[in-house]
């Protein structure tokens, strides 16, 4: 079942009036104009779009942690990750997490096309990993429940433009499947994102004014 109708700005014409079909080209347009959009962000407006996300992001999680598989037998895992290019930065609902009894974890690239997420407790210390990303010097390797997806762009199916590395769609298609959540500015939030035949699609988007459940 798909999320709910909302219709969202599509991705606007090219100069002279025509527009994108190419998939792969649409996926470069997107990205770069999401990128320009949150390069011209003030500090300012950044900083209070990510208060009201993460706190829409800490109530979406209360409200899932029931429903998680072996919540009521050890502490539910999230992971999170540290903002790189203008995202928003998650990583300022740990604190609040941590105190509600939640594992943090962080990404940290192993190799070309793997990834692990280790635990971050309070203090942990973060080096630069293979792509200069702060990742946990050290920890265990866990399994999440729940992932904070980092997003380019997504659409109302859910589908994600990243990075284009893939490691998060390879993640996300271990099983069991953790809950996949997007936190994402509203102007990410887009009409139509081509999917790859292996992108695996977000569970719920969040942005600084809503939250976009879609039915697993």
């Amino acid at each position: 079942m798909p999320f709910p109708n909302d219709p969202q700005p599509d991705l606007p014409p090219l100069v002279g009036g025509s527009s994108l079909s190419a998939p792969d080209d649409r996926r470069s347009a997107l990205r770069r104009m999401v990128r320009s959009f949150r390069a011209a962000l003030t500090t300012e407006a950044r900083r209070e779009a990510g208060v009201h996300a993460v706190r829409r992001l800490l109530t979406l999680l209360e409200d899932a942690r029931p429903d998680l598989p072996g919540a009521h037998q050890r502490p539910p895992v999230v992971a999170l990750s540290v903002p790189v290019d203008g995202e928003i930065d998650v990583t300022s609902a740990a604190g609040d997490l941590r105190a509600d009894g939640w594992t943090v974890v962080l990404p940290a690239v192993l190799d070309d096309t793997d990834m692990e997420f280790r635990e971050w407790p309070a203090g942990g210390e973060l080096v630069r990993g293979r792509f200069r990303v702060l990742e946990p010097a050290e920890g265990p390797a866990l399994e999440p429940d729940v992932v904070v997806v980092p997003c380019v762009a997504v659409d109302d199916q859910g589908n994600r433009l990243g990075f284009g590395k893939g490691f998060y769609d390879r993640a996300l298609a271990r099983d069991p499947k953790p809950l996949a959540v997007g936190v994402v500015f509203d102007e990410q939030l887009v009409g139509d994102v081509p999917a790859k035949p292996w992108d695996v699609p977000l569970d719920v988007v969040v942005t600084p004014t809503r939250v976009v459940r879609r039915h697993r």
